[in-house]
């Protein structure tokens, strides 16, 4: 069946027709339907044109009868052979005619059957139109003399040579089809067709070897027996190589045109390498479909031969072999030496092919195709040397007249390049200073940070964040810049609230803060601070104003009366009442007067003369008057009040002067340092007597034992103009050199923070809520600032007045604060409570009742340790630091205790109603409810130091020295589980989760150990160090973070990257502070009054420092 694979289609139109097979093409060519614009394709990709491919069909189809060789002279180039009838009976000698095979340019080749040998055999006849020429006679005798010595069996035998009646000769006879059949099979297949064709070079070899030259080489004379096997035949115009003389004449043209060499058509004489043309030009033929030059007549066969090369098979089809097609190519070099020069290279090039090796043969690249198209078109070339050579003149003709303008244009690039270049180097140069200023930004944001300058260290951390935030690559940079922002400047930086001017010169507070008045035009204007700080709109709106005439005025601390002094007089008004109620007189000009915190007393600095003074005290309740300091020239008018209004003290050149106001004994002070420059009493009833060289000394006035009094550096060498202290006894402040201000912690003395003001400051308080510093500041005018001090501050939880009164007394007795707890502060699952143990008490307070209990230990002399909620917050539990546990019912406060029968290291709940709690040696769970132990299980290699729960219940981590047990809740309470047995290096103390439970740590004095869950298993992940003794330890919830508490300091890491910053610097924060377990939270303690709430800025945005 013939296959049909052709699509037909005009190249200007793109619909398709087909598709159709190779005969129905010709047909359509035949009869006149197709034109020059029709293409063909078989692939719908490669179109070629339809007449170009359908010649080489036709060319095809006429090659089915034998191309008949020609032979011409120099005055006829070719003569065409006549078709003749043989004068031949029916049996010639001894062979019988059985028919007629085939007719060829010398003679007829019939099939005969010889009757001595009894065989078909086949009768090649010379024409009889050839016997006449003796020459013919001669090459058809030739011919058979030429195959008579060759014995291969890929060459046709030939059996017999007769000359008598007739010439002829008998041969073998080939059963099969010729090469050219083959070739137009719809069967074809080029593998087989090499296979063919390798044969052929074989008998080719042996002829070559032989020195006979086929030299009528095609597809007609190449018989394929049934077996498959090649046959050469028709060496009609063989010739031999080593004979003295050819049977053609010198300018006779002998051969078939579609398959003889070009030199041939020179005059050339046939080698081996004519053959290997012919072999070239049926393996083209097998690529294509086509010979490689084709035309209607042998002249324009030649004309093609002589201009053009052969069309490479692969742009005909695309998809044709490389290796075959540069062996193909090589066979039709036009010059005979490009050729292979024998057949034996041609063979090894074939079997490479068919074995599916690469070839050695290439194509020809476009250097050699070039010099191929300028030796056949030698003037074009020559043309076209001659244009280039014009175009090269006129461009080197341009470029010179052009070369002053290139030499400037090149000066300007070079002069640009270079900009550009020192614009680079500028930039590089700039982008290393910028990072370098960045980096010294930070490192001046450390020393800030270290001096507690918390708003000069926000601007350097703000502007080495620009710098490093405009360069790529400075992440850890800007990660590091944004935890010193979020954890350690900002949540202690300093606000200013309100900043309000006023026209006045004369101002006063009270000495709780809490009344701000102003003199101006004869008028007093009293302002609640409180007030004046919420709402911008009663600037201009004062609660009083008193009609006074002077200058000189105080207000007691309830904001009741107002005392001023007119002359020698001081007058009492009473606010409410609007009117003086009481007045004392003096015997001089009275230059200062004040109230003490109570307002019974008052103290009066009177002028007696130009060099003396008196400093007087005024019992306002029984309206009497007596000396506080004699009169003295050095003395000067400063007198000031303790917090409970039971002392006075006065301020003196080189000391102080201290008078109990209720027996009227004065205790004297004589500092022999620097001058004094002021003093304040401490909430305690401890004087601060301050100096001009920055120091302060801490004396107790009611004591004699001068080993208590205490002097540190505050400000060093400079001038310290102020101190005052909160209400709340948790901090003090200092001016000094007019506008530097200091906050530090009452207990520890430890600076909190620092920052100046642009104008120097005449007068500071801190505001009766203790959250701002307010102060007075003059420059052109006067200015009400005040300061927000703890801007995280979420809620102070006070004791009961009993309770403080208690640690009062204690107090005495305890000479450092870290000595009230060891224990830290607890909150519950839900936060609703808070509890801090102090010695053998339990403070409790319910934050969402906002009340407060007190919980005292039925254990004497055992002091609290451990704090643990149940899961529903229903009870309490807590351990004291030898063996012994109780539990309250938060509900109906009942109290329960349970003795150990050694030291409880560890308490948790495991569930609502069983104590999970360990000794150094044994593991017990308790029921409360049965009142019974339920687990006492014994460890005896090594000792149990601490227990824990993680935060979803899921985990129970219990520590052993070098050693940690991760236990599954559920299964802890069976005796035989061991848990997960993770090791460590060192003796842990403290044991802390991340919320998330994918990471504990425990921790002994110095070292912390973090755990990660890895695939299902625990791992020790690193160890970190702090550079002070490790009090507790607190994970994030999402376990990236970490704190670490210390006695009174604490810092923040970042556990990846090991960023480390300090955390509320200079706080008290003593050994009970704690984080909660969301990091919202940050609870420290105050022994005065409770436990301080901070919001912790776990989680905030840091992107709009």
């Amino acid at each position: 069946m013939r296959e049909k694979n052709w699509y037909l289609r005009l190249e200007s139109e793109n619909k398709v027709f087909g598709p159709f097979s190779k005969q129905e093409l010709v047909a359509f060519h035949r009869q006149g339907k197709l034109s020059r614009e029709h293409v063909v394709s078989k692939d719908h990709k490669h179109w070629v044109g339809a007449l170009q491919i359908l010649s080489s069909f036709e060319e095809t189809r006429r090659l089915r009868a034998p191309q008949q060789p020609i032979s011409g002279h120099s005055h006829s180039s070719f003569v065409k052979t006549k078709k003749l009838s043989l004068p031949l009976d029916n049996q010639v000698g001894h062979y019988r005619i059985l028919g007629e095979l085939g007719r060829g340019g010398m003679g007829i080749v019939y099939k005969a059957e010889d009757l001595k040998l009894n065989r078909v055999c086949a009768l090649k006849v010379i024409h009889h139109q050839q016997l006449t020429n003796s020459r013919s006679v001669e090459r058809f005798i030739e011919e058979a003399r030429s195959i008579g010595h060759l014995k291969h069996r890929n060459i046709v035998t030939i059996h017999e040579i007769i000359t008598t009646p007739i010439h002829m000769f008998a041969m073998e006879y080939v059963a099969g089809q010729t090469l050219q059949k083959y070739l137009l099979a719809d069967d074809f297949d080029i593998q087989r067709f090499m296979q063919i064709i390798l044969e052929v070079c074989a008998a080719l070899e042996y002829a070559h070897e032989r020195q006979v030259i086929h030299r009528d080489l095609k597809p007609e004379n190449i018989m394929i027996t049934t077996e498959g096997h090649a046959k050469v035949m028709d060496f009609g115009i063989a010739r031999r190589l080593d004979a003295e003389k050819t049977l053609s004449k010198t300018d006779e043209i002998v051969g078939t045109p579609a398959y003889m060499a070009i030199e041939l058509l020179n005059g050339g004489k046939a080698d081996q390498r004519s053959d290997i043309y012919a072999v070239g030009v049926m393996i083209y033929e097998a690529l294509t479909g086509s010979k490689p030059f084709v035309g209607k007549t042998p002249v324009q066969i030649f004309f093609q031969m002589a201009r053009k090369d052969p069309t490479p098979p692969s742009k005909l089809h695309p998809k044709t072999n490389k290796d075959l097609e540069a062996v193909c190519l090589k066979c039709l070099e036009k010059s005979p030496e490009k050729r292979f020069q024998t057949v034996r290279p041609l063979r090894d090039e074939i079997e490479r092919f068919l074995n599916n090796k690469p070839v050695l043969t290439h194509s020809p690249g476009i250097v050699s195709k070039t010099r191929k198209w300028c030796e056949r078109n030698p003037v074009a070339a020559g043309l076209c040397l001659l244009m280039f050579i014009s175009i090269i003149m006129t461009i080197y003709l341009l470029a010179s007249h052009a070369r002053e303008l290139e030499d400037s244009n090149n000066q300007l690039q070079t002069a640009e390049q270079a900009t550009k270049k020192a614009l680079q180097e500028k930039k590089r140069a700039l982008v290393k200073s910028q990072q370098k200023l960045a980096l010294a930004h930070m490192k001046m944001s450390e020393y800030h940070i270290a001096t507690r300058f918390y708003t000069k260290a926000q601007k350097d951390l703000l502007a080495a964040k620009n710098i490093f935030g405009a360069s790529p690559g400075q992440s850890k940079h800007l990660n590091d810049i944004a935890m010193a922002l979020n954890y350690t400047t900002t949540p202690i930086l300093p606000r200013l609230a309100k900043k309000i001017p006023f026209e006045a010169k004369d101002f006063d507070f009270s000495s709780n803060g809490q009344y701000f008045l102003l003199y101006r035009k004869k008028q007093l204007f009293v302002w609640n601070t409180s007030v004046l700080i919420r709402d911008e709109e009663n600037f201009s709106s004062p609660q009083q104003i008193v009609p006074i005439g002077s200058s000189i005025f105080s207000i007691t601390n309830d904001g009741q009366n107002v005392a001023y002094a007119v002359r020698n007089e001081v007058r009492i008004y009473n606010l409410a009442r609007k009117k003086v109620e009481k007045k004392f007189s003096f015997g001089g000009r009275i230059k200062f007067l004040t109230f003490s915190p109570n307002g019974r007393f008052m103290g009066v600095s009177v002028i007696r003369s130009r060099t003396s003074f008196e400093n007087m005290i005024v019992d306002l309740q029984q309206d009497k008057q007596f000396l506080f300091d004699e009169v003295r020239r050095e003395s000067l008018a400063n007198i000031t009040f303790s917090h409970d209004s039971s002392r006075a003290l006065c301020r003196l050149h080189i000391g102080i002067q201290v008078m109990n106001l209720n027996d009227k004994k004065v205790n004297s002070l004589w500092y022999a340092g620097n001058p004094v420059a002021g003093a304040a009493f401490t909430p305690n009833k401890r004087v601060f007597v301050y100096d001009k060289a920055g120091n302060i000394l801490v004396w107790n006035a009611a004591s004699k034992a001068k080993q208590q009094d205490i002097l540190f550096a505050a400000h060093p060498n400079k001038h310290i103009n102020h101190v005052v202290f909160s209400q709340d006894r948790r901090f003090f402040a200092t001016v000094a050199e007019g506008r530097e201000v200091v906050l530090w912690d009452m207990m520890t003395r430890g600076k909190i923070l620092s920052f100046t003001v642009d104008s120097p400051i005449y007068e500071i308080r801190f505001d009766r809520n203790n959250r701002h510093l307010q102060m007075v500041c003059v420059k052109e005018k006067l200015y009400y600032y005040c300061w927000k001090i703890e801007p995280n501050l979420q809620k102070q939880l006070f004791v009961s007045k009993k309770i403080a009164q208690q640690f009062d007394e204690l107090q005495k007795f305890i000479t450092h604060a870290n000595s009230f707890s060891s224990g830290g502060i607890a909150f519950s699952p839900s936060k609703r409570y808070v509890a801090m143990p102090i010695l053998t008490h339990l403070l409790m307070w319910d934050l969402q009742k906002s009340t407060f209990s007190h919980i005292a230990a039925s254990v004497m002399y055992q002091e609290l340790l451990k704090i643990t909620f149940s899961p529903q917050e229903k009870t309490v539990a807590y351990s004291f630091n030898k063996n012994h546990v109780e539990w309250q019912n938060l509900e109906t406060g009942e109290i329960t205790s349970l003795s150990l029968p050694r030291r409880s290291h560890g308490l948790i709940f495991w569930n609502e109603n069983v104590l999970l709690f360990n000794s150094d040696k044994q593991l017990f769970a308790y029921d409360m409810v049965a009142e019974k132990y339920i687990l006492q299980k014994p460890y005896y290699n090594r000792v149990l130091r601490a227990l824990e729960i993680s935060h979803d219940r899921k985990w129970i981590a219990l520590i052993r020295e070098n050693v940690v047990h991760i236990f599954d809740h559920e299964k802890i309470l069976d005796k035989n589980y061991e848990g997960t047995v993770v090791p460590m290096n060192f003796r842990g103390h403290f044991c802390a989760w991340s919320k998330n439970s994918k990471r504990f740590s425990i921790s002994d004095a110095k070292e912390v150990a973090i755990f990660d869950r890895v695939e299902e298993r625990w791992e020790l992940v690193k160890y970190i160090r702090s550079p002070f003794d490790i009090v507790r330890v607190s994970l994030s919830p999402d376990g990236k973070y970490m704190c670490v508490f210390g006695r009174n300091q604490m810092f923040i890491e970042h556990l990846e990257s090991g960023t480390r910053k300090p955390v509320w610097t200079g706080y008290f924060l003593g050994t009970s502070a704690s984080l909660d377990c969301d990091w919202k939270y940050l609870a420290i303690p105050s022994i005065q009054r409770g436990v301080v709430l901070y919001n912790f800025p776990y989680g905030r945005d840091t992107s709009f420092y």
